[in-house]
């Protein structure tokens, strides 16, 4: 006859493999609870800008299986009347950020006002110029880019796009010769080998290095590593695209708060007080 520990120890089990599959159908369940209630009020609220906006936003969130959240909702708690938003370099080239994702930036680094900054990607440095200018004049802003002479020492990855990209542009000339550049600390390394332990907890995090799934996996384990969990931001550009996208959705499926900020290719999650917040 099987013991009463013993037939604890078989419930827990059960319970144990059966919690993940039903986090996940819950959460699967919220995301189309959320799009179909804000379906819902789709007729029922009066101005059509309104009414545009939140049918857009929930066929959005069910396209991409991430919410989206506006800006506003992210900085306006932490921004005044005061605070002014600097854009230099704001012409975009080939391969850069729009100008409202450059703005996006900008706007993050004047809200969480952090003391130090990593940006994995620096290419022409534009993005890396908008994290400075915005920030306090003591805080460092680290920028990763493969070094120049990457691609000539692996000749077999010259087929690889974001190694091209690379060794398209002189890393950083987009902040050479500016006053912000003293805040600027480029990095050239790869990012699968680099210690990031040494780099210490930054309160703003930017990924847009290479965009395979196995890179951006790394660099996303690496930034949830070392990000400063009381006050910090992780942000990912071409977060609809690539192998970017899968690896949101799966951190998304594993209970990460990942939200797309409206009119950008720009996912985030936001740590306050040792958690993540869930925006939506």
């Amino acid at each position: 006859m099987p013991s009463i520990a013993a037939g604890q120890r078989g419930t827990r089990h059960i319970t144990s493999s059966i919690w993940p599959l039903a986090k996940r159908v819950l959460r699967e369940a919220y995301r189309w609870g959320t799009g179909l209630i804000q379906v819902a009020k789709y007729p029922l609220i009066a101005y059509s800008k309104t009414r545009r906006r939140s049918f857009r936003l929930a066929a959005e969130a069910l396209r991409h299986q991430l919410p989206i959240v506006s800006l506003s909702s992210v900085i306006n708690t932490k921004l005044t009347d005061e605070d002014r938003i600097s854009l230099q370099a704001v012409p975009e080239h080939a391969h850069n950020c729009s100008i409202f994702e450059l703005f996006t930036l900008a706007a993050l680094a004047r809200a969480l006002n952090p003391s130090l900054c990593l940006e994995i990607g620096t290419y022409d440095g534009r993005s890396a110029l908008a994290i400075a200018a915005n920030c306090n004049p003591q805080a460092r802003v680290m920028t990763m880019n493969l070094p120049p002479n990457y691609l000539k020492e692996h000749p077999d990855e010259s087929q690889v796009v974001d190694v091209q990209l690379s060794a398209k542009v002189k890393s950083g000339e987009r902040w050479a010769g500016r006053q912000e550049s003293h805040r600027i600390e480029q990095v050239l390394a790869n990012s699968l080998e680099f210690d990031f332990a040494a780099i210490g907890r930054p309160q703003l995090i930017f990924v847009d290095g290479a965009h395979d799934q196995r890179s951006v996996e790394s660099d996303t384990d690496n930034a949830l590593r070392i990000i400063d969990r009381q006050k910090g931001v992780i942000a990912w550009h071409d977060a609809r695209d690539y192998g970017v996208r899968p690896v949101l959705n799966r951190l998304y499926g594993r209970g990460y708060p990942v939200s797309i900020i409206e009119h950008t290719n720009i996912a985030m999650i936001l740590f306050e007080n040792g958690a993540a917040v869930r925006l939506v």
